[in-house]
């Protein structure tokens, strides 16, 4: 009796190593200016249970914005930006920038114009600007936003 029980302990604990647990991790979101905008309590290796519940041929025949991704992209470039900065994103049936705004630091709108639906592109001239960093802001049509460091050198 005396020799099972270290041996059944072995056993147990190989058992509840080798078990699957889900996994909890905190995660935080920030803005550009630094300020944490979201706290969300995410489990590491979990299969959501609306993904989890779907037949694996119908995942390849949904839309990408059923799964969350919005399909908005918003870039700057050249950064660091010497005279002029481009800037693309893309735009869908449902989501278009309406909006971009140039910010300095301490919170100074610079720069502001409108954009249409049909387009995904544009340019802002930053000759005349002194050195340092500046906050691009584009804003989209369901008043969501995306923000970008542009440093002008």
């Amino acid at each position: 009796m005396r020799t099972t029980l270290p041996l059944l302990a072995t056993v147990l604990c190989i058992l509840l190593a080798t078990k699957n647990y889900a996994q909890q991790q905190l995660t935080f979101t920030y803005d550009a200016a630094g300020n944490q905008t979201e706290r969300n309590l995410v489990c590491i290796n979990c299969t959501p249970p609306a993904v989890a519940s779907l037949a694996e041929d119908k995942l390849a025949d949904l839309k990408p914005d059923s799964l969350g991704n919005t399909g908005r992209k918003f870039s700057a470039y050249p950064n660091p930006v010497t005279e002029t900065l481009n800037i693309q994103w893309s735009s869908t049936d449902l989501y278009y920038i309406r909006l971009i705004e140039v910010f300095t630091l301490n919170g100074t709108r610079i720069y502001h114009k409108t954009y249409k639906s049909n387009q995904d592109q544009a340019t802002i001239s930053f000759l005349n600007l002194s050195s340092g960093i500046y906050l691009l802001r584009g804003i989209y049509n369901d008043d969501k936003h995306e923000t970008v460091k542009v440093m002008k050198q």
